[in-house]
């Protein structure tokens, strides 16, 4: 069997806000347990993105809850991402399926104009490539962002 391959694409690069953890990625992320980071999000501690079934972490977020437990100070809220995102080149289906962490048959369902509204994502077509906005990806993660009910991120999204 070969070794995978590299992408044939370089992702342009993603605002921390935007940056999301599976959750063994998220444990390593912040040097604790898989257990332990459950624990988090079962008490409320951590902000969650909910895309489908998938459960996933912004890094920001993570960061600031590890700062508050080494310092005890939270760090600002991140800068608006926009005006970073409304410049950048649109992103190939490989590329958007990246970011979300989502195969390209969930992102071709998402895309379709019948999909469920809080995980529609709208394409844009040159040609017969189909492509995405960054600020539609971003503005997809925000719709499904839910914020920590408890502890010190309580009420906030990263």
């Amino acid at each position: 069997m070969s070794a995978p391959t590299a992408p044939t694409w370089t992702p342009i690069p993603l605002p921390a806000a935007l940056t999301l953890l599976a959750r063994h990625e998220a444990a390593d992320h912040a040097a604790t347990t898989e257990r332990t980071f459950d624990r988090w999000l079962a008490a409320g501690r951590l902000p969650v993105v909910r895309l489908g079934s998938r459960v996933l972490v912004r890094a920001s977020a993570l960061d600031a809850l590890v700062t508050h437990a080494a310092t005890g100070k939270l760090p600002r809220p991140p800068a608006s991402y926009v005006p970073e995102l409304s410049g950048a080149r649109l992103l190939r289906f490989d590329e958007t399926s990246h970011w979300l962490r989502i195969s390209r048959t969930t992102l071709e369902r998402w895309a379709a104009p019948d999909a469920a509204a809080p995980l529609r994502i709208a394409p844009t077509r040159l040609g017969r490539r189909v492509c995405f906005r960054p600020v539609d990806v971003a503005e997809l993660i925000d719709r499904n962002s839910y914020a920590a009910t408890t502890g010190p991120l309580a009420g906030r999204l990263a």
